[in-house]
């Protein structure tokens, strides 16, 4: 007959087997996981050691007057070009040909994508770097944006905006006009863009010289925007002030006679 004394110790008997048992199975499990990583790692550089091992089966090396001949391509290229020596030395022109030696059909841009997409692109990657660097170091606080037109060399209007605060200057960036009209509405878009950049309360004043164009744009702004004034240019003011000067009789008289004894 079974005694309590007896189920007891079967019942611990299974219980060590079932201990014994889930012992073994965790370390089944943890050397399936270690076999599975390492297959895994295995895995990982098989597509490395694949592109190491078909590079190298598709570009042969060199010989000597194989690598005089690439070189002397180089060298009538960098003459032709007018390219600096320097520029063999660039740390961008080494970053662009390793890139592009690893793919032995790969094709340089065309021009028109130099001049448009890629140059547009590079541009704004540059612009925003360069943002970025100037204002973690800078203090923008209450600014003043100014603009200022101006014609390049071939004749094609531009724009400036400039942004200023107390401790900083930045030319922030420029406007092409040569396809718009420069109205007061086309001025006016281009400093509320600059505002909404900066954020209107650090926003102060807008600044431009006193063409009736930039006057009506700074109406404009200031309809949306009223705690941000418009400003004259003093120094285009001085300018006024000063030819208004010059047409005195007494003065164009003095200024005449330093022409003629300067073209003498």
């Amino acid at each position: 007959m079974e005694t309590p004394a007896h189920r007891k110790e079967g019942s611990n008997k299974h219980i060590k087997g079932y201990e014994r048992a889930s012992e073994r199975f965790k370390l089944e499990i943890r050397e399936l996981n270690t076999r599975q990583r390492a297959r895994a790692a295995e895995l990982a550089l098989l597509p490395e050691l694949a592109s190491s091992l078909l590079q190298f089966s598709i570009k042969p090396m060199m010989d000597a007057a194989q690598r005089e001949k690439d070189d002397k391509l180089w060298s009538m290229a960098q003459a032709v070009m007018g390219l600096p020596f320097r520029t063999f030395k660039h740390p961008t022109f080494e970053e662009a040909y390793r890139f592009s030696s690893q793919f032995p059909g790969y094709k340089l841009p065309s021009e028109k994508r130099l001049r448009t997409t890629l140059l547009d692109a590079n541009y704004e990657k540059v612009r925003e770097e360069i943002e970025k660097k100037m204002f973690d170091h800078m203090v923008w606080d209450k600014i003043t944006i100014s603009c200022d037109g101006w014609t390049n060399r071939n004749s094609r209007p531009q724009m400036n905006m400039l942004h200023i605060s107390r401790h900083n200057e930045l030319a922030h960036r420029q406007v092409d006009g040569s396809n718009e009209t420069k109205s007061a509405v086309w001025i006016a878009e281009h400093i509320t863009k600059d505002i909404e950049e900066r954020g209107p309360p650090n926003v102060l004043q807008f600044v431009a010289d006193n063409a009736s164009a930039n006057i009506l744009a700074g109406k404009l702004v200031r309809e949306r925007y009223p705690h941000i004034i418009f400003g004259g240019c003093v120094a285009h003011g001085l300018d006024l002030l000063m030819e208004d000067i010059g047409k005195l009789p007494w003065v164009k008289e003095v200024v005449n006679d330093c022409k003629k004894f300067i073209s003498s």
